[in-house]
């Protein structure tokens, strides 16, 4: 629960070993789009996200079953290189819903308010030979935890909005970046699931390889699965 929901204020996280981080997030039903439920915890999502220094932030991590990302739009560096190996180039993008443009990316991926996702799927990768190394972090992990991770270059990918209309967005660099890392919580994966045992803290023989031994390989296929999405999950 967040905390005193009668004001926006901040989640409490799960953290790592914490079991609710692997459950898979269930889509958010039609019938709550638009209402003030959703938006308290849309407004407490963002205000657990900026607390904590987030460029992005899923529900799920914050022991809510609920496939609801948000985006820090304004403050990602959007040229793909911050904490990466990499740096890719800027492209136009735009948020699109029916075959028209809804908003140009200075009022939707600059806006200081960010962006929220409901349902996100992603229905288009760019090419798998153009997949970008990056060296990610993980809040729900230990702070000392890096993994380098492939993630696809730029994606495509539609979603609900808090009003339940159903738009696209193109999306590349950290931009893309983020919502493929926020999308693997929304499954249960963390980056520990992008990694070999042999990678993480203090080897195969540490803590953290033995309590994430289980079930690790299982993990790895989805994690480097590139799933694309072709149908809505909304139902009433």
């Amino acid at each position: 629960d967040a905390k005193g929901m009668g004001e926006i204020s901040a989640f409490r996280m799960g953290r790592w070993p914490d079991p609710i981080l692997r459950r898979p997030a269930s889509p958010i039903r039609s019938f709550l789009f638009g209402t003030s439920d959703l938006h308290v915890v849309a407004e407490a999502l963002r205000a657990t996200a900026r607390k904590e220094g987030a460029v992005g932030l899923a529900a799920q991590q914050c022991g809510v079953d609920g496939r609801l990302l948000w985006i820090d739009t304004a403050s990602a560096d959007t040229s793909g290189s911050a904490g990466a190996t990499n740096s890719s180039k800027r492209r136009r993008r735009q948020a699109r819903g029916e075959g028209k443009t809804i908003a140009t990316r200075n009022s939707v991926l600059s806006s200081d308010e960010g962006l929220f996702l409901i349902n996100p799927r992603i229905t288009r990768r760019s090419d798998e030979l153009d997949m970008l190394p990056w060296t990610e972090t993980c809040l729900v992990l230990p702070p000392s935890f890096t993994a380098t991770v492939l993630r696809d270059a730029s994606i495509t990918v539609q979603y609900e909005s808090l009003e339940g209309e159903t738009l696209s967005i193109d999306l590349d660099g950290e931009l893309a970046r983020c919502v493929q890392h926020e999308s693997d919580h929304d499954r249960g994966i963390l980056i520990l699931d992008h990694v070999d045992l042999s990678e993480m803290e203090d080897g195969a023989k540490g803590l953290m390889a033995a309590l994430e031994s289980e079930g690790h390989g299982d993990r790895m296929l989805v994690a480097y699965g590139r799933y694309i999405d072709e149908s809505s999950p909304l139902r009433s």
